[in-house]
């Protein structure tokens, strides 16, 4: 009997240990959005609407937490558009902030020109190098918004498609399902930043 039960703890405590170490990597990552709506305008001294047909804004924050011990790259970031309309046409760019500094749109923090896919509605964004995240990683989604297309994104949101992220922040990302709100007719108004979850 006692051969059994030795055999039993050899055999299972490993796998139980295995599974309880990386339950704990995977509750070691997390992503938050942070939706804003910020004309850029100002940093760039007021020429972007005028050459490139859209005010550049400031949509959101994507701040990636990891405390789960491993190395985490991020290569790709994919963020599915579901809105009363389809856009057309949607030009996004993503920038990474400095910790502990104003948001700066400057190409030295260009990590991915993105690329619309009108067939999917999918704001697809490539990373020019990957990305490791660290304690707490943060990157700046900008939008250049003609007058046209405010209305339309002000009816909808963006989530975040997980396919492309690494595997430790795959099942939070699944669970908690964050989403990019985005309110263009309230962005005269002061407005907190906040975390949006969509509905199970």
């Amino acid at each position: 009997m006692k051969r059994i039960a030795l055999f039993f703890l050899v055999s299972v405590f490993p796998l139980i240990a295995a599974k309880e170490v990386e339950r704990q990597k995977t509750e070691g990552c997390e992503l938050n959005i942070s939706s804003e709506w910020r004309n850029l305008e100002d940093t760039c001294k007021g020429e972007y609407t005028e050459k490139f047909g859209g005010r550049w804004m400031l949509a959101g924050t994507f701040i990636f937490k990891n405390r789960s011990g491993d190395t985490v790259p991020l290569t790709e970031l994919d963020l599915a558009w579901k809105g009363k309309l389809k856009i057309s046409d949607l030009v996004g760019s993503l920038f990474k902030k400095e910790p502990n500094k104003e948001f700066m749109p400057v190409q030295d923090f260009l990590i991915s020109d993105g690329h619309w896919n009108a067939k999917q509605q999918v704001l697809q964004l490539k990373f020019n190098e990957r990305e490791l995240i660290g304690l707490t990683t943060t990157f700046c989604l900008v939008l250049t918004v003609p007058s046209s297309l405010e209305k339309t994104l002000n009816d909808g949101h963006f989530t975040v498609i997980i396919d492309n992220l690494p595997r430790q922040l795959k099942k939070t990302v699944k669970k908690r399902r964050p989403i990019l709100s985005i309110s263009p007719t309230g962005s005269t108004k002061k407005r907190k930043h906040r975390l949006a979850y969509s509905k199970k």
